[in-house]
């Protein structure tokens, strides 16, 4: 039996093959929380992240990357459940309203939540073994008490104060980070790119928006086991 057709581009990048995927020499290393006291000794800016990172020492002498906040400086001692802005704390030894970022979404991974720059969740309220935090999009989270965060908003909030004015730079900030971009309609693509391409004589979807729950990756696209498709009609 011969099978015909190909998979989509967005399937490729999917896999994760090393043509998709960012060059390790773009990135300054790892940012991670430190869990031992450590000193700034030099804020680096980071090509492929939108926030700038602080290089500290460890007291063994070691080196490691973590974020920065807004008033960092070279020199500044980081010291561990100090609820002071870029020091770091668990969830449950803040006290409520503290601004916070680069939370961990559990005890010890390090940081997953809110990293970019400029952002910033707020601690609402610690009830036993959980935390309340809200999110920079105000939807409220619950994570373990015991997660430790970052205190202060991430460094770099003025990088969007800036418009992007040409397409030029927006394509060398995006090839930094080996992003897809631009980002194309889908119905301007052909038929080997998207289910939705290959309109001929005007850009059109073609066929029903709908799609099965257990259509594989990539072309699980539009609506997804919709009931049903537009607005209703009176009376229903």
């Amino acid at each position: 039996m011969i099978k015909m057709g190909k998979n989509l581009n967005q399937q490729r990048r999917g896999k994760g093959s090393p043509t998709f995927k960012t060059p390790s020499h773009r990135f300054m290393g790892k940012v991670k929380l430190v869990r031992e006291p450590a000193v700034v000794i030099d804020l680096v800016r980071d090509p492929a992240r939108s926030a700038p990172a602080a290089k500290v020492k460890i007291a063994d002498g070691t080196e490691s990357l973590m974020p920065a906040t807004i008033g960092m400086y070279v020199g500044q001692t980081i010291e561990p459940d100090k609820i002071e802005s870029g020091n770091i704390a668990e969830l449950n030894k803040m006290p409520a309203g503290t601004k916070i970022s680069f939370i961990e979404l559990r005890p010890g991974d390090g940081g997953k939540l809110v990293r970019s720059a400029g952002s910033s969740a707020t601690l609402i309220a610690v009830e036993g073994k959980t935390a309340r935090i809200k999110m920079p999009s105000g939807m409220i989270r619950s994570l373990p008490a015991k997660s430790r965060a970052l205190i202060g908003v991430i460094a770099g909030i003025g990088m969007r104060d800036k418009p992007i004015l040409k397409a030029g730079k927006m394509f060398h900030m995006m090839k930094a980070r080996n992003k897809y971009w631009p980002r194309v309609a889908s119905s301007s693509m052909n038929a080997v790119e998207h289910p939705f391409g290959g309109g001929r004589k005007q850009r059109h979807v073609g066929k029903p928006q709908t799609t099965s729950r257990h259509a594989p990756p990539g072309r699980k696209v539009g609506s997804i086991a919709a009931r049903q498709m537009g607005r209703k009609k009176r009376g229903e």
